[in-house]
């Protein structure tokens, strides 16, 4: 399927070879993991931490590094919104 994708759309714009292409794609499969989180996926998680307990919400947010004068723990939105700031931040970081 990569050799005839490869064949119709790449072969005449491309300055790589198909063995080339088929190397650089093995390397990005290898080595590109770099544990970047989705915007879908954040807010996948966001959700099911929204549906913890408050006292589970707050051992998260402790476990994640969040100084405990930052928890707001009377408003579940704000430590929602809290929690996906700190998992995108350190997924990008």
């Amino acid at each position: 399927k990569v050799e005839n994708a490869w064949k119709r759309y790449a072969f005449r714009s491309s300055n790589v070879s198909l063995p080339e292409a088929l190397r650089r794609m093995a390397d990005y499969i290898e080595f590109s993991r770099a544990g970047l989180l989705h915007p879908i996926g954040a807010t996948q998680l966001q959700k099911k931490f929204k549906q913890k307990k408050n006292e589970q919400q707050l051992d998260i947010l402790l476990d994640l590094g969040v100084d405990i004068s930052s928890i707001d723990a009377s408003n579940s939105d704000k430590r929602s919104k809290l929690y996906r700031k700190e998992i995108t931040k350190q997924k990008y970081e």
